[in-house]
């Protein structure tokens, strides 16, 4: 391998993490924290600036029936519920489950107020605080007190995506939200519940006194290469 090959490979790699990361605007996470649950969320989302504000109940999980509109099918409510701001599109995959159970779930929040529901019709609906400006990074949590993962509906180790897309310019804005504004990009939401917290960090092992004296040679065997080629090419 070249000396000038590696770190490109290197660069190549860093980049790709970097597009997979940045792919998730926005990114929630559940995780039971001895008897209670945590959701944490945060990134941003690309929407429009709405011309009036609605209300929502407080923070919370729904599923099915849980919501507040009976066409909805799932959908999460994280921060501080305030003046609201609605922004529909259209999911660019099928309407997924959150949830196991139809109990909406209702928890205390902090963090600035970030949400999301799926209609059984391929309609997304972001829900923003009224003042958001597009792109504003969203921190929130919520806290479900004496409650599980399995109260909830919720299997540890799962990962849901949802994709929420610009709509087509025919298709109308919901009669019951007039004040909604439509989605302006693609808007990918990531729903992740991770296991149960066990309070305690997991060390990173260290190489031993044989695995230092390797990585040591090849370091030193690599340095010499590069000067033996600069100098030949001298």
């Amino acid at each position: 391998m070249s000396s000038t090959r590696f770190p490109r490979l290197l660069l190549s790699a860093l980049l790709l993490a970097a597009a997979s990361h940045a792919q998730a605007a926005y990114t929630v996470t559940f995780q039971q924290q001895g008897s209670n649950v945590v959701a944490t969320g945060s990134g941003s989302f690309t929407v429009s600036t709405p011309d009036s504000a609605v209300e929502l109940p407080q923070s919370g999980l729904f599923q099915g029936r849980g919501l507040p509109d009976s066409s909805n099918q799932a959908g999460f409510l994280l921060g501080d519920v305030g003046q609201v701001a609605l922004h529909y599109g259209q999911l660019s995959s099928a309407v997924t489950e959150l949830s196991a159970v139809e109990t909406p779930f209702f928890g205390t929040s902090s963090g600035g107020f970030a949400g999301m529901a799926v209609q059984s019709n391929g309609i997304c609906i972001l829900a923003t605080p009224f003042d958001y400006t597009s792109g504003a990074s969203l921190n929130n949590t919520t806290t479900w007190t004496n409650t599980t993962l399995a109260d909830m509906g919720l299997t540890a180790g799962s990962t849901l995506t949802f994709e929420c897309d610009p709509l087509p310019v025919a298709t109308a804005l919901s009669a019951e939200a007039p004040s909604a504004k439509a989605v302006t990009a693609n808007n990918v939401i990531v729903v992740r519940v991770l296991a149960a917290s066990t309070g305690t960090t997991q060390a990173v092992p260290a190489l031993g006194p044989f695995g230092l004296l390797a990585l040591g040679a090849a370091l030193g065997g690599w340095g010499v290469l590069r000067r033996r080629r600069a100098n030949a090419a001298a």
